[in-house]
């Protein structure tokens, strides 16, 4: 199982789209994610992810109850990923540790 361990996100003030905000209403947008359980395990960037899950693969976040990641299109077609929705109010990428 390939699973989505933790996130890096980068300061953004100008792609509100894909952006997310922080208790201090920081605009913040995810940068990297963290995989294991592919050959390359390590950090990879938002838009490779993207394409990794475009290309048949399955990425779950490492958070009960492992919900898969999502391809993205921002209204300026910028590539992300997001967590498929369930019964949290967040997306529970987002709850992942930053690393």
């Amino acid at each position: 199982m390939i699973l989505a361990t933790r996130i890096r996100m980068k300061p953004s003030y100008s792609n509100a789209s894909a952006a997310y905000y922080t208790l201090e209403g920081q605009l913040l947008e995810l940068d990297k994610v963290y995989l294991t359980g592919v050959t390359d395990e390590g950090w990879h960037k938002k838009d490779i992810v993207h394409d990794f899950i475009n290309s048949s693969h399955e990425v779950s976040v490492n958070i009960s109850p492992y919900p898969k990641l999502i391809a993205a299109l921002s209204r300026n077609q910028e590539e992300y990923v997001r967590s498929s929705p369930n019964d949290s109010t967040h997306d529970n990428l987002l709850n992942l540790p930053r690393g």
